[in-house]
């Protein structure tokens, strides 16, 4: 109904697709005018994600820590010299400075408790860093090594590569510019540093350089990545093609539905993120996917009709002749994968849900403009015929004869890589993620976190927010001591670089209390002496240095923080599942789930893998059940969901032998991408079809039906291969990943379009009346079809 409305307006009035055009791109342009950047690695959990839940009332009992961490490594190999600790003295007088700042931890001004005349005295660890005696950095060297709150955290334990930790509270009034406002801020120390304290190497990570490398990432992929694929299309365009006119015409409408697809999230208020900004290169990739076959088919109609350029009203036939003909397949194709990125609704990350309704619109757009302004220009515009066939024709011509010659080799070679690599490859698969690698190694963050996690420390952090059964419980001495068991348990699991707890504390002001002694390291014996202590230590505490972060305002929970490096999402399960065994086994009072950002993340990919696989079913269901009731034929319907399924089997093998992580980026790829390789399967099927119902038996009607419509297959194709191509030169590891396994599946369904289909439909195509009995002549001297008929 669609297509005959609006085909019967076009046709009289061609000017109307034109002014459809023109008012969608205002629509469009209005959207994008309220577009906006979303900063915060968060948007990957949705409100209701039951892990962000835990995380949000976490930070409702303690605090949310956005945090900076600037590393210094000291040239000489020493933090301890008097030019190193006055340039950590000087980041941390500066980063009192910044922005939001609520903290700053360093080892100057650790907090240093000792008895003197039978007073508890705290103080910074070097109160006097631009000054300080040889003895006293003697001293805070040898203090520093043995603090266990130090070591992996702050410092290194050869006391080379120090870290000063910033600590920022962001309002959330403006959450576009709060972050990368910091990161300038915090650019510009890290260059005041370099420049003035020769002495030491600056390097800066932490979750606030992360969220704001979110924002110069996808601002980087849309300034490089959106003319390259633009530069693409216009090539491909032109070189297959071969009309002068075709370029600006498929340059005009691509421009248009990847416009509409940004649109989408600016009417609804939705900010960009690094995943949704990809939403225009895949809108481009497909839209010349469906401009290729339209202008395809309006060649093939020229050249039939041997028109010249001045024709308008002969084009106008062609345009009725060609919609008529091709129509269907080419809505079918764009519905289908309109369908596929809707599947992605079933998404629990909100950025790829975005980016499938997203593209969904923008290929919606799609669909009007080649039912509208396409045939409005072509009719316009002046056409010439081509005036022979390509070696690319010539060539997809030979490929049933080669099909009926050989097929045994054809079906082994299937059966070979299906069982040898599809499903063997699926077994190699592992839910693996690590946020962390997202930006490659071109990303100054990038850098300088491996750097970090190298020498000194990690940014993975997991929260274990332990609650004692009332309040003032905090102080029990049975809690406490089962709290610091756990601790110690921690720091001997490998990747852990150091476990934060305030039990170190109470166990150092109980030395501190009894002169100092080492044997008297240990906690409280009493209720009553910890809390005592702990009030004691928390009044000589210097500015910004509370334990509000550590301890429960209501002495009713404390928190430990494992932080952890060099660590991906399977190792942090597997660690996770451990210290949930001991705390049953070994802390009965101990009764907390782990938490943080890392956590999130770690069973991120694993929820996204379940909840896509029920997405990818639905997807599948409906798109065969549509194929089947348009093409009216359950044989072609099941031999279409073999060709389908096929290539995402055999490319996630594939997959497992490249890589084998399926990461949050991957779990999507098989809805996604059904609904993309299904589109060649249509045009094939349904040219069978019509060829099959015209008289022609099962062989001539796939020689007809890849003559006719076989370049434009692989013109789609390869138009497909380049747009995600393009895309998989992305610095950000969830869109380069994405775009690759794509780029693997669309490349193996053009080898089943072109190799096994044509093997399928000889053997099970459908009769359409004719006698099952049928032969089809699989002999090396086939003749060649002399029928006439349309594609």
């Amino acid at each position: 109904m669609l297509n005959n409305s609006l085909t019967r307006i076009t046709l009289r009035k061609p000017w109307f697709g034109v002014l459809m055009a023109a008012a969608i791109l205002v629509v469009s342009i209005v959207g994008l005018l309220n577009t906006k950047m979303m900063p915060d690695l968060r948007v990957f959990f949705a409100s209701n994600n039951p892990d962000k839940v835990e995380l949000d009332q976490f930070e409702t009992d303690f605090v949310r820590e956005d945090s900076a961490l600037i590393v210094l490594t000291a040239k000489n190999g020493d933090i301890f010299t008097p030019q190193v600790v006055s340039a950590v003295a000087d980041t941390v007088e500066r980063a009192w400075r910044l922005s939001y700042v609520r903290r700053v931890d360093a080892v100057t001004n650790f907090q240093y408790s000792r008895l003197e005349n039978g007073v508890l005295r705290v103080s910074d660890l070097i109160p006097n860093p631009h000054s300080a005696s040889d003895e006293e950095l003697l001293m805070a060297r040898t203090e520093s090594l043995s603090r266990t709150e130090l070591i992996g955290s702050l410092l290194n334990d050869q006391a080379s590569v120090t870290a000063i930790r910033i600590l920022f509270f962001m309002p959330g009034i403006d959450p576009r510019t709060e972050a990368p406002q910091v990161l300038g801020e915090l650019q510009t120390l890290k260059s005041h540093i370099e420049e003035k304290h020769s002495a030491v190497e600056v390097h800066l990570t932490g979750t606030v350089p992360m969220n704001a490398t979110f924002t110069l990432a996808a601002r980087k992929d849309l300034k490089t990545l959106v003319p390259l694929m633009v530069a693409v299309v216009l090539l491909l365009v032109g070189v297959v093609l071969q009309m002068a006119s075709a370029i600006g015409i498929v340059l005009l409408m691509v421009v248009i539905s990847a416009a509409a697809s940004l649109s989408l999230l600016g009417w609804f208020n939705i900010a960009l993120n690094i995943a949704t900004v990809m939403s225009p290169l895949i809108v481009m990739a497909l839209s010349v996917a469906a401009a290729t076959h339209f202008l395809s088919a309006i060649r093939r109609e020229l050249n039939d009709a041997r028109l010249t350029n001045s024709k308008r009203e002969m084009r106008r036939e062609v345009v009725q002749r060609a919609l008529t003909r091709h129509g269907l397949p080419i809505i079918l194709s764009l519905v289908t994968t309109i369908m596929g990125f809707l599947a992605l609704n079933f998404s629990i990350s909100p950025p790829f849900r975005q980016l499938g309704n997203a593209v969904a619109c923008g290929l919606f757009v799609t669909l009007i403009l080649t039912l509208t302004l396409l045939p409005s220009l072509v009719i316009l515009l002046p056409f010439k015929p081509l005036k022979k066939p390509s070696r690319m024709q010539s060539w997809i011509e030979q490929l049933p004869r080669l099909m009926a010659r050989w097929p045994t080799p054809v079906w082994g070679s299937v059966l070979l890589l299906t069982l040898g690599v599809g499903l063997s490859g699926l077994n190699s698969l592992r839910l693996e993620d690590d946020f962390i690698a997202y930006f490659d190694r071109s990303f100054e963050f990038r850098q300088d976190t491996d750097y970090i996690e190298k020498n000194l420390t990690g940014l993975r952090v997991l929260e274990y927010p332990f609650r004692a059964k009332s309040a003032g419980g905090a102080y029990a001495t049975d809690f406490l001591t089962q709290v610091d068991a756990f601790a110690q348990w921690m720091r001997k699991q490998p990747h852990v670089a150091s476990v934060q707890t305030p039990t170190d504390t109470l166990k150092r002001l109980v030395m501190n209390m009894n002169d100092d002694k080492p044997d008297a390291y240990r906690l409280p014996q009493s209720n009553e002496e910890a809390a005592q202590y702990m009030l004691m230590y928390e009044m000589s505490l210097g500015y910004g240095m509370d334990l509000t972060d550590r301890i429960m305002l209501d002495k009713s929970g404390v928190r430990v923080s494992v932080i952890l490096r060099n660590l991906t999402t399977a190792d942090t399960r597997a660690l996770e599942a451990r210290a949930t065994k001991w705390i049953e086994q070994n802390a009965e009072l101990l009764r907390a789930e782990p938490t943080g950002i890392a956590h999130v993340f770690t069973l991120l990919a694993f929820r996204d893998a379940k909840a896509m696989l029920v997405g990818t079913m639905v997807a599948l269901v409906l798109i065969s059940l549509g194929m089947m009731l348009v093409l009216r034929d359950w044989r072609l319907g099941i031999i279409s969901l073999v060709l389908n399924l096929l290539p995402a089997i055999l490319a996630f093998g594939l997959w497992g032998y490249i890589r084998g992580d399926v990461t949050l980026a991957i779990s999507v790829v098989a809805a996604m991408t059904f609904g993309i390789v299904v589109d060649d399967t249509i045009h094939i099927l349904a040219g069978y079809r019509r060829n099959r119902r015209n008289g022609l038996n099962r062989y001539d009607a796939i020689d007809r039906t890849l003559k006719y419509v076989g370049k434009a297959v692989v013109t789609t194709s390869l138009a497909l291969l380049a747009g995600f191509g393009v895309m998989s030169l992305s610095g950000f590891a969830i869109n380069s990943d994405m775009a690759f396994l794509t780029m693997l599946t669309i490349a193996l369904a053009l080898l089943c379009d072109l190799i096994l289909l044509p093997l399928l439909l000889m053997v099970g195509g459908g009769n359409d009346g004719h006698s099952q009995s049928e032969q089809i002549p699989l002999r090396k001297d086939i003749p060649n079809s002399t029928h006439k008929c349309i594609a």
